[in-house]
């Protein structure tokens, strides 16, 4: 496995160590690009590599994405920042992390309540929350009309080889 951090712009972090290329952690592959980190937990005398990225949101602001949960800043702490799960006003999550200067897990509390938030990222490569429920005033009636007509179809189509 290689080791890869690179500085994000937005938290001016300086890098542990830095790699080009791509590093591989249990099933997924990461590239190095510039809002990539790896935060280094210490457990057992071994290295364990858990990469964060920094997600710049439409409105401008910068949430850290750690284990498929977004974390926005909380406050300063003389020993480093604390970040809170950012659906703490929504459901009240008490998850959070406390990072250093170079962005080591200091103590964490992953424990959440919710399924993880979905992101996506624009062409323009800001990214933007996709809401669980869907905005049907958005989509034409006439359109809704056809889909369901065609659900049917398939519907009675399935019951018909039964």
């Amino acid at each position: 496995m290689i080791y890869a951090t690179t500085v994000c712009k937005e938290r001016n972090r300086a890098p542990l160590s830095y790699s080009p290329y791509i590093f591989i952690h249990g099933f997924g592959i990461y590239s190095t690009c510039r809002a990539i980190y790896s935060i280094y937990e210490w457990s057992s005398d071994e290295k364990v590599c858990i990469p964060v990225s920094c997600i710049n949101l439409v409105g401008g602001k910068c949430l850290i994405k750690y284990n498929r949960y977004t974390y926005g800043t909380h406050c300063r702490l003389k020993h480093g920042d604390r970040w809170r799960c950012n659906q703490y006003v929504q459901t009240g999550c008490k998850a959070h992390l406390v990072l250093d200067e170079r962005l080591n897990v200091l103590k964490k509390n992953e424990v959440h309540h919710h399924a993880p938030p979905l992101y996506l990222r624009r062409i323009d490569g800001l990214y933007a929350k996709v809401e669980k429920k869907p905005n049907l005033s958005a989509i034409p009636v006439s359109y809704l009309k056809a889909a369901y007509k065609e659900y049917i179809k398939k519907v009675s189509v399935m019951t018909r080889a039964r």
